[in-house]
């Protein structure tokens, strides 16, 4: 068995004090507020395909019909195990 290491001790690298977080504390009726704009700003037809279960961010497969995410193959419309048998038939 490895024999453990010892940790060095925290050196402090030139900061004086503890950095200030980035966001700024927002209450819960703030954050509230922020979702309702960003909703608002969303077109209703597409939240109405995600709700029911049409918006997809796959395209199908031309030839098997398998969903692809992949962007190449979705740009291509033919996953890469198609494209390699479809190049293999020519």
């Amino acid at each position: 068995m490895r024999p453990t290491r010892e940790m060095p001790p925290a050196t402090n690298r030139g900061h004086s004090k503890k950095s200030e977080p980035t966001t700024p504390n927002l209450t819960p009726n703030d954050d509230f507020d922020f979702d309702q704009q960003v909703v608002a700003q969303v077109d209703k037809g597409l939240w109405e395909a995600i709700f029911a279960g049409d918006f997809r961010l796959a395209v199908p497969c031309s030839r098997c019909g398998r969903w692809l995410t992949a962007g190449p193959s979705k740009r291509a419309r033919c996953g890469a195990h198609c494209a390699a048998k479809a190049g293999e038939n020519k």
